[in-house]
């Protein structure tokens, strides 16, 4: 990548370094495609890379440079979310959203750095990532899938315990590998079998009351059976705790008896509370 000549004159300079540690001055600057500069040590981008950070600097040459300019191709907020993973520093102050993130990561093994490295627990990016997570979940799992990334796939995993198996794309899928779609499908298979049994038992019966025998309750039983046997029939759909608590949510409307509706909205708090219980316990192994 050839170094570009003069800096535009709107461009914001930004100077990027690992806090607590003499690095020394300065001697490359690293331009965005969007004009924005970043001050970098060569040693230290150097030290971190396995390609020379994707062959555009050179030990010899840049290590003794002053402040040669390269131009990168990607814009400001991937190129910040980048060399803060070079440098061991959290990005999280700049709240980089989830396509940037996921874009920056892409990018890591262009410029010769390892994503089972960068992304180990014990690295600022994680956290950063896991942050992050619950606003595109599958997404982010399908990425750590694809790189074999175990740690972080089964900390991402628990935020995947609501997903619908149709959500999945035959593309997500195939970068997945067949390995890390069996483990997802096998922890949702586990907490699909979960979630029947809880929804399996119908409302508790109430004492008999004038306009309600044990006939009219028997029936109200029996509704919540009918509505609750989709989920026994499909392995993996409607089993989310959105899905399950939509579908019999819709039963209270449907009684006249005041008491019936007392003992259906109770098993409804409880199976609420169940589900979220079992929402904090299911990720891959």
């Amino acid at each position: 990548m050839q170094a570009i000549a003069a800096l535009p004159q709107q461009a914001l300079s930004v100077s990027v370094m690992r806090p607590l540690q003499p690095l020394g001055p300065v001697n490359v600057i690293f331009v965005s495609s969007d004009g924005v500069h970043f001050y970098v040590h060569s040693r230290i981008i150097l030290s971190e890379s396995m390609n020379m950070f994707g062959a555009i600097l050179s030990a010899k040459r840049d290590q003794n440079s002053d402040n040669r300019l390269i131009a990168l191709s990607e814009p400001a907020a991937i190129v910040n979310v980048v060399l803060h993973t070079v440098y061991s520093i959290s990005c999280a102050p700049y709240q980089p959203d989830a396509d940037t993130l996921i874009a920056a990561i892409k990018a890591l093994p262009k410029y010769g750095l390892s994503l089972k490295q960068c992304l180990s627990p014990a690295m600022p990016a994680y956290a950063v990532v896991l942050n992050i997570v619950p606003r595109a979940p599958l997404e982010f799992y399908t990425l750590a899938a694809e790189h074999a990334i175990h740690p972080l796939a089964v900390a991402i995993s628990k935020h995947l315990e609501n997903l619908e198996i149709t959500d999945i794309s035959d593309a997500q899928m195939q970068r997945m590998g067949g390995l890390y779609y069996k483990k997802l499908l096998v922890m949702l298979e586990r907490r699909a079998d979960m979630v029947k049994r809880l929804v399996r038992a119908p409302p508790e019966p109430h004492p008999p009351m004038p306009d309600c025998s044990e006939l009219d309750q028997q029936a109200m039983r029996n509704a919540w059976t009918l509505l609750v046997s989709d989920f026994a029939c499909e392995p993996f759909r409607y089993t989310s705790s959105q899905s399950v608590m939509a579908k019999v949510g819709i039963l209270p409307g449907m009684m006249i008896c005041n008491g019936c509706k007392d003992v259906i909205g109770a098993r409804l708090q409880m199976l609420q509370a169940q589900l979220l219980e079992l929402d904090q316990d299911y990720a891959i192994e």
